[in-house]
């Protein structure tokens, strides 16, 4: 396991990064970096060296065995800026635990702490690379390429742009021998601060961060590395240099980061000694950079959310279609934009589809005239039948013994009617008459009834539904439909139109229908009467609209179904295609609330 203080990096290195990180932390109380295995603390803060330091090893043997960042509270009273509270987080070595940093704060809010708890990791990461990293090189050493490939598996080792530029600054920091390397990228114009060498904290409120970030800023808009004091006597603008350098920094430089031909950021790297930078070491530190630039925008881009990497790319575009030539893209776009007018505003035209059956105009039903048998069928479903033709025929058994009987009772009265008349009684001859025109009646009932028995057809045409031939001898009741017979030349098209489609269909409106039976030919019709009554079937909410046929055929039967489609106000492709969506998103908004 990877110790916390090998020969590249001595305890007193240690001791003055947990001096640094500590100071840069406002709240900071106590602080500790213990290692893994060990009961001692490897470094103390000395700001309270009188504290206790039994809550700070808990908390950092706690993130050791867990792995992962600790939050302990403290036993004392809290107060309006917070609670005291101990932080803790691991120092990870390939995924594993090798020792941890745990600093206490007198006073912090919760809200607070995942900010701190982001801070140190950083910090730690910055550390971690320092101990990985071999001994520091000099500014005459060169830069090889095996030092360059493993400066950039490091940055790309690391989950998160934060943590990838704070190795980025450590690592170039110990390459090139400078006391302070910082790296900073592009947010809305301007260079932030995104780390510091030796996993120092980055706070922008803090000056020393404020005069980097002007100096990055300065580096940008030149577009070109700055060295102060310059040794090849160039004449560029350097007054956030040198501001930077009396700060503390005998020699400032700032190199723009660039990718794609884009500057994204900027690294600004300062040494203390009175040295002048060289044109090799500056070439050298511009050659890393180039190379390591392109790994930080990945991870850059990795971190962003899907609405960021949209309005990055819009933003690229822009630049590009403001850029000189670059014909190809803007006749491409123009083009969008024409696509776009047009079909959003040229109004096409537009019609509505729906299902539709086709059923003979005029439907007769054929009923039963009494209660009785089925005794023959002359007719099925789908046969062309003739006016007057029979189509099905009940029992007349029982009604012939009724008109026999009611043969023999007229004929009794008959005979009492002529005794009567000829004894002259004229009191048995009325009373007689009357029973002889009653029984008269009711034989011409049977007679009616008996006739009734045979069903026949009203008109030419054809049986479209009352299949009897499976049901001979079946009782039937008065009033039950045996069959229904429709014109065979005459048609009405019933079309149910969807609710939302209603309001595009106009009584005289045209339109064509395809049957499924004759999918390749179609057949024009009108519209006639718009049903304003809805029905619902299989699902379905829809309202009956009647056509008509303009022009028969012979093919045609009833109940055959299809697709009808019945002419509309045009209307822009657009709204052809997400008319239907905006009318529901419209609905939703008006159930919630939101729209009025």
């Amino acid at each position: 396991m990877r110790q916390l203080a090998p020969e590249s990096m001595s305890i007193q290195q240690v001791q003055h990064w947990l001096d640094a990180l500590c100071s840069a932390e406002a709240g900071v109380a106590d602080g500790m970096v213990a290692e893994a295995g060990s009961p001692q603390a490897t470094a103390r803060w000395t700001g309270n060296a009188g504290g206790d330091a039994q809550p700070l090893m808990r908390a950092a043997l706690s993130a050791i065995r867990a792995c992962q960042a600790i939050v302990e509270n403290l036993p004392h009273a809290a107060s309006s800026a917070g609670a005291p509270r101990v932080v803790a987080v691991p120092l990870l070595d390939d995924g594993k635990a090798v020792g941890a940093v745990a600093l206490s704060f007198r006073a912090i809010s919760a809200d607070a702490v995942d900010g701190v708890i982001e801070r140190l990791g950083a910090a730690c990461a910055g550390l971690m690379a320092s101990l990985d990293t071999p001994a520091p090189a000099t500014a005459d050493s060169g830069v090889t390429a095996d030092a360059v490939l493993q400066l950039q598996a490091a940055i790309l080792s690391q989950g998160h742009v934060d943590e990838a530029a704070a190795v980025f600054a450590t690592r170039l920091a110990q390459l090139l021998a400078f006391d302070r390397v910082s790296v900073g990228l592009l947010d809305k114009g301007y260079a932030r601060v995104m780390a510091t060498s030796h996993g120092a904290a980055v706070d922008a409120r803090q000056e020393q961060n404020r005069l980097i970030a002007a100096a990055m800023d300065e580096a940008i808009d030149q577009r070109a590395a700055i060295v102060l004091p310059a040794a090849d006597g160039a004449t560029r603008i350097t007054l956030a240099h040198a501001a930077l350098r009396r700060g503390g920094s005998a020699l400032a430089c700032t190199i723009p980061i660039v990718h794609r031909d884009a500057i994204i950021g900027a690294v600004t790297l300062e040494r203390s000694a009175e040295q002048p930078l060289s044109a090799g070491t500056l070439q050298r530190c511009e050659h890393v950079v180039n190379l390591a630039g392109p790994l930080l925008a990945l991870q850059a881009e990795g971190g962003l959310s899907a609405l960021a990497r949209v309005r990055r790319a819009a933003v690229h575009q822009w630049h590009r279609l403001r850029e000189p030539g670059g014909w190809p893209l803007k006749l491409a776009l123009a083009g969008g934009v024409a696509l776009l007018l047009f079909v959003s505003l040229v109004p096409l035209p537009y019609s509505v589809s729906a299902q539709t059956r086709l059923e003979g105009s005029v439907q007769r039903a054929l009923v039963a005239a009494s209660d009785g048998f089925i005794q023959q069928i002359a007719a099925r479903p789908g046969d062309a039948v003739k006016q007057g033709q029979v189509l099905a025929e009940l029992a007349q058994q029982d009604l012939e013994l009724e008109r026999s009987k009611r043969g023999s009772e007229l004929a009794q009265h008959v005979n009492a009617y002529g005794a009567a008349f000829a004894r002259a009684d004229r009191a048995l001859l009325m009373v007689s008459q009357a029973k002889m025109e009653e029984a008269r009646a009711q034989l011409e009932l049977v007679e009616k009834q008996i006739e009734r028995t045979q069903v026949r057809a009203p008109f030419d045409g054809v049986v479209i539904s009352g299949d009897l031939t499976q049901q001979l001898g079946a009782p039937v009741q008065r009033g039950a439909v045996l069959m229904v017979v429709a014109p065979a030349d005459g048609y009405r098209l019933i079309v149910e139109v969807d609710e939302r489609d209603i309001n595009d269909v106009r009584a005289g409106a045209a339109g064509r229908v395809a049957l499924a039976a004759m999918p390749g030919a179609t057949h024009a019709f009108h519209i006639e009467r718009v049903t304003p009554l809805a029905a619902t079937r299989d699902g379905r909410h829809f309202f009956e609209v009647e056509g008509k046929l303009d022009a028969s055929d012979a093919v045609l039967r009833p109940g055959l179904q299809g697709v009808a489609r019945i002419d509309a106000r045009a209307r822009p492709f657009a709204s052809m295609l997400f008319g239907r969506m905006a009318d529901w998103l419209r609905l939703r908004l008006w159930s919630w609330g939101w729209w009025t």
